[in-house]
């Protein structure tokens, strides 16, 4: 009759295929506690970095980046060196018509250069004349304008299927005195005005904008002019500016519009630049000192006439007040060596998404508790935004959205392993114990699963426990004479109520062999001190004691229906066990090994023969090793048999037959 083997070795490899061999290291690798997290954490990364690389992400970011930059602190009004000349609706009802006249304009002009401007900045199309009475007024303005180079004027290059305007015709000969006023728009994304364009080169010349030739005629008088670096010809510098061409893929871009030089606009300039009507300069109310050396900027400002774009600081931002900012921001950088906006590479950018794809990962393995997991993602994010608002303060702009998803996702996902590894390791466990131990011992186990589960089936154990085995005496006989139905329905009733009695005294039958019983005491959980190992001891001999009286009341009832009855033989041995799961993951099943399960076995069969049935018991012979007597403090009347030799045993085994529970000393 056999009672199960337990054995942690592995069988000798035989010769195998390279697709065996590939196979066997697949399923070391699967098997290896990290795997997990690095199937996790890789696919997160990849499906995240994905819709990152195809711009699923861009839109976030970049309301997240506007939000930034109007939480940014402004420089104060009186240092700025632009001032803004803004045609309003009421210069365009005093004029009575517009635009505005090349007289009128040629008079504005006279009165502004009288305060000597570093440059002005005519951000008026003026591509055809526009008269009143004759074309006077006209010629005056070209011979004025022509001859101070320091007034710019605007031509559209055609960017973005817009059509292209001209300069106007009488600066032809001097191309010096025009630039254009191309805007970068993000058309592909929500058509917000987030980029200055300073270069632009096409087939036939170079071309500057009309914002970057104002700030270049401003910084002259300090001796700073535009250098190319010769080692990159993108890249150029302007004083103390380092001015590097954005990239089509830089920060959370995808595939940008990336023509030109272009640099990303910081908006740092003064909430409100010194502003003063078109009336205020035929006026003559401006005070020279105001424009003198300074960056004068004429253009348009009544909302009736549409010149405005979508920036980061406004739905409605007129033109000039762009060209404004583009001024400004390249004179902090070029005197007082501003950082511009930074970006990192895109390796760079990958990593950091992999630190927070492994961070949420981590998280997600880690955490049990649900109220614990929400806090410590709380935190994860809060961390993570907190780095980005702390980069931005030092002008480098991180991936942001990207990261949090990857954090959550990966969180997310970790969590359902854990809980589906969960689900899987109590199937296991309750396919292993819930027919054969109680409903406290059996949530002992799932409490503790961490140190008793090693992956999907339980750990090796090194245990010390007491092993009961218990028999029927002649139940072959009473085979032969029943029929297997009544037979079957017997023995049922028999093994119901003693499987019962091992649950409700705290053992686990641990399997059914015939008409025998193995059950233990002390198992799955392993006990950790002597008075554990004893209370088990004592709850199997007490469990046998019950089991006799059961056997009692059963034969009774038998007797009464006309049925056989019966006696028992069991056998009690307390010691060092190996507890573990045999079989496949399709049929488990947790058994113990070792010396104390062969005695307990020899001990409930030894002297099958012998007149010690009777002497014990009318029905029930229980006999306990020594290492089980010693471990009862005297709680039941014993008789000690001596020692006996047992079947396979080298070495004599002390004996002793329990006779009743406590009450009494031994005998």
């Amino acid at each position: 009759m056999s009672f199960g083997i337990f054995s942690n070795g592995r069988a000798k490899a035989s010769a195998a295929s390279p697709a065996d061999g590939t196979a066997r290291w697949i399923r070391r690798a699967a098997s290896h506690p990290l795997f997990p997290a690095v199937v996790i954490c890789a696919l997160v990364f990849t499906l995240i970095f994905f819709l990152w690389q195809i711009g699923v992400f861009q839109f976030f970011e970049l309301q997240l980046y506007d939000r930034l930059l109007r939480s940014r602190p402004r420089s104060a009004a009186e240092a700025s060196k632009v001032v803004i000349i803004g045609i309003t609706e009421d210069d365009i009802q005093r004029a009575a018509t517009y635009p505005i006249p090349d007289d009128v304009l040629c008079d504005a002009l006279e009165k502004l250069t009288r305060a000597a401007p570093a440059a002005i900045v005519v951000d008026l199309y003026r591509d055809l004349p526009v008269v009143v009475k004759d074309l006077e007024g006209s010629r005056n303005l070209a011979a004025f304008w022509t001859a101070h180079p320091n007034i710019l004027a605007i031509q559209r290059l055609g960017l973005d299927d817009t059509p292209p305007v001209r300069a106007p015709p009488f600066l032809q000969s001097y191309p010096d005195q025009v630039g254009f006023n191309d805007f970068s728009v993000d058309y592909k994304v929500d058509d917000t005005a987030r980029r200055a364009l300073l270069i632009m080169d096409d087939a036939d010349r170079r071309h500057y904008g009309v914002a970057f030739l104002a700030a270049q005629l401003c910084l002259q008088p300090l001796g700073v002019e535009l250098e190319r670096d010769e080692s990159n010809e993108q890249h150029f510098r302007l004083g103390k500016a380092d001015l590097w061409p954005f990239e089509a893929n830089d920060g959370p871009y995808v595939n940008a519009d990336a023509r030109g030089l272009q640099v990303l606009l910081d908006f740092r300039g003064p909430a409100n630049f010194p502003t003063y009507s078109f009336t205020d300069v035929l006026s003559e109310k401006i005070p020279a000192e105001m424009l003198h050396g300074n960056v004068v900027l004429i253009g348009l400002m009544a909302s009736s006439l549409k010149d405005h774009l979508i920036t980061p600081l406004a739905k409605r931002f007129p033109g000039v007040l762009i060209h404004a900012h583009v001024v400004n921001q390249l004179l902090r950088q070029a005197v007082e060596a501003q950082r511009p906006i930074r970006f990192w590479k895109e390796w760079q950018e990958a990593l950091w998404l992999f630190f927070w794809c492994a961070t949420g990962t981590f998280i997600g393995l880690q955490m049990k508790s649900p109220l614990a997991f929400v806090l410590v993602i709380l935190s994860g994010t809060g961390a993570l935004f907190g780095a980005y608002w702390l980069a931005f303060a030092g002008d480098l702009w991180l991936p942001v959205v990207a990261p949090v998803l990857a954090l959550t996702g990966a969180a997310v996902l970790g969590t359902s392993h854990q809980a589906y590894l969960e689900k899987n390791q109590r199937a296991v466990l309750m396919q292993l114990f819930s027919r054969h131990v109680s409903a406290e011992i059996a949530t002992e186990i799932w409490r503790q699963r961490e140190q008793f589960m090693d992956g999907h089936i339980p750990k090796a154990q090194d245990i010390t426990a007491t092993v009961v085995f218990t028999d029927l005496a002649g139940f072959s006989t009473k085979a032969e004479t029943l029929r297997p139905d009544v037979l079957l329905a017997w023995l049922n009733e028999y093994m119901d109520v003693m499987s019962t009695l091992v649950e409700q005294h705290g053992g686990m039958v641990n399997k059914y062999m015939g008409d025998a019983i193995m059950a233990v005491f002390g198992v799955p959980i392993p006990r950790t001190n002597d008075s554990e190992i004893s209370a088990d001891a004592i709850n199997a001999v007490t469990c046998a004691l019950a089991m006799g009286q059961e056997l009692d009341r059963l034969n009774s009832s038998w007797a009464g229906r006309g049925l056989p009855t019966t006696a028992m033989r069991i056998g009690i041995a307390t010691g060092a066990l190996i507890g573990g799961s045999i079989g496949g993951m399709k049929r488990l099943e947790y058994t113990v090994t070792g010396d104390t399960v062969v005695i307990a076995k020899r001990l409930e069969s030894a002297q099958k023969e012998s007149a010690e049935l009777e002497k014990a018991s009318l029905s029930c012979r229980i006999l306990i090793a020594e290492s089980t007597h010693a471990m009862l403090a005297s709680r039941f009347k014993v008789r000690e048999i001596g020692p006996m030799h047992l079947e396979g045993k080298h070495r004599s085994v002390g004996a002793y037959v329990v006779t009743g529970a406590s009450g009494g000393q031994n005998s």
